[in-house]
């Protein structure tokens, strides 16, 4: 298409490269080549047991752990936590649920979670990220 016609077509100008470098944007293929090869075979997954659930962890390049909820707070935190909370209404909600003083426990297992990847956070709002349960 000649120029004259695609400048009526659009605004055309020149300005400096921007966004991912072609470096980064090989490696950024690679690793979504990786996951898409991976990805079949790994999981997060929480099953119940009885009053507890069990957190099945095979996710990729990573050793494959189990996490077991026992603790009433935990449970009730973990599952409401599918519904993404900040640390503030998580607290409220384990109040109102009937577990008093659980602001400093919850902190620790909040922590915990993160550290072992269970839960996502996204600025102040944390979410569960094990699959398999249903909201309650």
């Amino acid at each position: 298409m000649p120029d004259e016609r695609l400048n009526d077509m659009v605004y055309m100008f020149d300005s400096e490269p921007a966004g991912l470098s072609a470096e980064a944007g090989n490696l950024l293929e690679q690793a979504v080549a990786g996951w898409q090869e991976a990805h079949r075979s790994a999981r997060l997954v929480a099953l119940e047991e009885g009053a507890a659930l069990r957190i099945v962890d095979e996710r990729v390049r990573r050793a494959p752990r189990e996490h077991l909820l026992a603790d009433p707070l935990a449970i009730d935190a973990y599952r409401d936590l599918l519904k993404g909370r900040t640390t503030e209404v998580l607290t409220r909600c384990m109040r109102d649920a009937g577990h008093s003083g659980a602001e400093e426990r919850l902190a620790e297992l909040v922590a915990q979670w993160e550290q072992s990847g269970l839960v996502y956070r996204d600025g102040e709002h944390l979410v569960a990220l094990a699959t398999g349960l249903e909201w309650s």
